[in-house]
């Protein structure tokens, strides 16, 4: 399990989906939600997940999607 931890200035929705090196989403926030301005914690869960690389997906409510690399390891 890793921690997502991240600010927000202003009121925002997001959507978090981690992907494998296909693009296949492994962990999948459905409808995603808002949050508030101010730190924030989300908890990732890739238990059930092999060891590799894998993609954090952040999707903003006004399109803006950013990407991170994550690598998992035992």
């Amino acid at each position: 399990t890793t921690l997502l931890r991240f600010d927000l200035d202003r009121a925002v929705y997001l959507k978090v989906d981690i992907l494998d090196e296909l693009g296949r989403t492994v962990v999948g926030d459905e409808s995603g939600r808002s949050y508030n301005p101010g730190r924030h914690e989300l908890p990732l869960d890739l238990s059930g997940q092999a060891s590799g690389a894998y993609y954090l997906r952040i999707s903003l409510g006004d399109g803006e999607v950013r990407t991170l690399k994550l690598i998992k390891h035992k």
